[in-house]
């Protein structure tokens, strides 16, 4: 179980479930342990009386139905509240399952599902849908039931980073059973009626990813090296030489000297001692 699928259930538990009288009956659909926990520490004794469901023994499992779909073995209108989180992409017919929880519900009771949006492909034993949050309102019209809360990759103002995992988003469903039941919608009673805004209850907004990294540290630069320095000095001064040479060369007092300094030359190599 990941921490963002905690995030959203210890959320549920916070707003919907403390302010109710105790004991609540809590069934939980999908329950195994599988990394990283499960959903069993959100309802300790006395004030919650917690059962796990799932198709295989293992850790946290309480009941394995016969059937994957029909469950006789859960009595209608016999559980407070209804739980499943990361357990309805690994069923082939998560509405049918979706219909056997609303059946074991009570009146008035309470319907929390969550589910993938992201999430790379991982069989358990297979890996079928992903979950936005129209698909959400979807499956709980077709339940006939109240939607109190739906949104997808959304957080309250106060949630952390931890409700956001990148590529691992979330979807969550809250909805309430009616106190008179009819069961699922029929098809000839089907009308299309607008989905509810995103995050309706806690005024969600998007949940808050990991705050960026800080830039590196820029380096330290390096100490200066006395012969580069000293290179350096050299060449500027050469430069400066050459400018002045350049500047000296161009001026009308080097032009008006130099048919003297040719009659200097020639006169110096006509008296030099030859030996």
């Amino acid at each position: 179980m990941h921490g963002s699928s905690l995030c959203r259930m210890g959320w549920f538990v916070k707003t919907w479930l403390e302010p109710e009288a105790k004991p609540l009956n809590v069934l939980d659909v999908g329950s195994c342990e599988v990394a990283g926990g499960s959903y069993r520490r959100f309802f300790p004794e006395p004030d919650y009386h917690y059962t796990g469901l799932d198709m295989a023994p293992g850790p946290n499992v309480d009941i394995i139905p016969r059937l994957p779909y029909h469950w006789p073995e859960l009595a209608t209108e016999s559980f407070d509240v209804v739980i499943s989180g990361q357990a309805f992409e690994h069923m082939e017919f998560f509405w049918l399952a979706a219909l056997e929880m609303s059946r074991a519900l009570k009146p008035l009771g309470l319907l929390c599902i969550v589910a993938p949006r992201g999430f790379q492909r991982h069989r358990y034993p297979v890996d079928c849908y992903r979950f936005d949050a129209d698909g959400m309102t979807a499956l709980a019209r077709w339940c006939n039931l109240e939607i109190l809360h739906v949104s997808t990759d959304m957080a309250p103002p106060e949630a952390g980073s931890g409700w956001h995992i990148e590529g691992c988003e979330d979807s969550l469903l809250v909805a309430r059973k009616p106190a008179v039941w009819p069961g699922p919608v029929r098809a000839e009673e089907y009308r299309f009626v607008e989905p509810p805004e995103d995050g309706p209850r806690g005024n969600f907004a998007p949940a808050p990813g990991p705050a960026p990294e800080a830039p590196p540290p820029s380096p330290e630069p390096d100490a200066p090296d006395p012969a580069q320095a000293v290179l350096q000095a050299m060449a500027a001064e050469l430069e400066d030489l050459r400018a002045r040479v350049e500047l000296y060369e161009s001026s009308n007092s080097w032009r008006l000297t130099r048919p003297l300094r040719k009659l200097g030359k020639i006169i110096r190599a006509a008296f030099r001692p030859r030996f």
